[in-house]
């Protein structure tokens, strides 16, 4: 949050939190786990629920040339599990944005659902 309001303060007050997403969890890491717990308690209404979680297909994506999305697609053979991760986020970015819009009274299509 601090990196949040220095940038609130020097370059745009109009600045807000989307969210946070917790990346790179090992879910059997006590640590991991307590992170979570911690952001979660601490900022209840920020956290996504999508987790990404520390895998090598992710690490190993740069090294291919392409983003884990589009190296590995998800399927139902536990291959991609990265890549599912990054578009069940994906999906609930969106979804967080439109509701941001409906509030905001923003009806206009934007040019990328043209």
């Amino acid at each position: 949050m601090n990196s949040v309001k220095l940038v609130q303060r020097r370059i745009n007050p109009h600045l807000k939190l989307m969210g946070i997403v917790m990346t790179m969890v090992m879910a059997k890491s006590k640590l991991s786990n307590t992170v979570c717990d911690e952001v979660k308690k601490h900022f209840p209404k920020h956290v996504y629920s999508t987790v990404i979680q520390r895998l090598v297909k992710i690490a190993e994506a740069p090294s291919e040339g392409a983003p884990t999305v589009l190296l590995h697609r998800p399927g139902n053979d536990g291959k991609g599990k990265g890549s599912l991760q990054y578009w069940t986020f994906a999906k609930e970015f969106h979804q967080r944005v439109e509701q941001k819009r409906r509030e905001m009274g923003i009806s206009k299509t934007n040019r990328l659902q043209t």
